[in-house]
């Protein structure tokens, strides 16, 4: 089996703009011109002018990165130039000392042209005997304008036995797609494309969203494979504190809501907190769907969402503060969760 392909929960973040105390209207960016958009298997609704600030892709193991603007001959000599560079460089053998540690063995296990505009790659820096050997695997794509580099690791027995046959469908399933073109067949979106064919549950998508940009504030969404643990994780008001306290929020903290509600079609808990006094204040959302281990369509999430943000000397201020009076940063946070559904046609 490839070891990464038990990767570390991953996560969708969403990030929420808001104004200072002046500027209430501008909060009015944070549900306005909502258009849709997907990832993973799921979509939301954002702000057409908002921004994507930061954001990560995994699927099955492999991590996944998006290089636009290269041309076929481009595509070509970047995998002809790692090939190369793989070949020259030669494995160490821990095993061994002195002049022993340096082999003759190439980097390069293996290179395989899965089709015209897919290559994978398998290398390892270090001398290992047997199928418990580790290999780094890299996949290019190659469509239209845009290159995919997608990287896992994996052992020796699948690297030589069973790479090309199980992920090579997975590789030549990749195709091109412009960021806020919906599909509605079956797939999973990332940054400039979508993987179509049969699915498989690991997933890891992190996103980043500035709707309302250089604003302060904050929407985390974070989805993962279910695992049979998270049944028993909830959200504690106790450990929130706890990490309002770490983040330098130190100010008094009131619950607004904590409920029961459904996210995506799943049961979830929520914790909406205040933090300040008088008309100063600061908003951390938080949100837990456990999911179903096994399921796609019901998958780890966790939603969280800030408006305002402390001083850089640790200090909760006016101008700093959340524009939004209670009432309004409750009406956005339903608003906005509300939208996140799975795609239709995605499964």
């Amino acid at each position: 089996m490839r070891l990464s392909q038990l990767l570390a929960p991953f996560f969708i973040s969403v990030v929420v703009a808001s104004a200072h105390a002046a500027d209430k209207e501008s909060n009015m960016t944070i549900t306005s011109n909502m258009r849709p958009w997907c990832f993973g298997h799921f979509m939301l609704d954002r702000p057409e002018h908002s921004e994507v600030s930061a954001q990560h892709f995994a699927y099955d193991g492999y991590s996944i990165e998006t290089v636009r603007n290269v041309s076929n001959a481009m595509f070509a000599s970047r995998v002809a130039a790692r090939e190369q560079e793989l070949r020259a460089k030669t494995r160490d053998d821990p095993t061994r000392s002195g002049a022993a540690f340096h082999t003759n063995v190439p980097w390069l296990e293996r290179i395989d042209a899965i089709a015209p505009n897919a290559r994978s790659l398998s290398f390892a820096g270090i001398q290992a005997e047997g199928n418990d050997a580790m290999f780094n695997v890299e996949a290019y794509v190659h469509d239209q304008t845009t290159l995919y580099i997608l990287k896992t690791k994996a052992e020796r027995q699948y690297v030589n036995n069973k790479l090309v046959s199980r992920d090579g469908g997975l590789f030549t399933s990749i195709r091109y797609r412009d960021n806020w073109t919906v599909p509605t067949e079956k797939g999973f979106c990332f940054d400039g494309g979508l993987i179509g064919g049969n699915q498989r549950t690991s997933e890891d998508v992190v996103q980043t969203f500035a709707l309302d940009p250089g604003k302060a504030a904050m929407l985390n969404v974070t989805i993962r494979e279910a695992l049979d643990a998270d049944a028993r994780t909830s959200l504690s008001t106790g450990e929130l504190r706890s990490k309002l306290d770490r983040a330098g929020v130190g100010a008094s903290v009131t619950i607004l809501r904590e409920s029961k509600r459904q996210i995506a079609g799943m049961e979830a808990q929520e914790v909406l907190l205040s933090i300040g006094e008088g008309s100063t204040h600061l908003y951390r959302f938080y949100l837990l769907a456990p999911g179903k281990p096994g399921s796609i369509a019901s998958p780890h999430m966790a939603v969280e969402m800030a408006l305002g943000d402390v001083s850089s000397g640790g200090k909760l201020t006016a101008q700093n503060a959340s524009p939004l009076d209670p009432a309004s940063a409750m009406a956005a946070w339903d608003k906005l969760v509300g939208t996140i559904r799975l795609r239709p046609g995605a499964l």
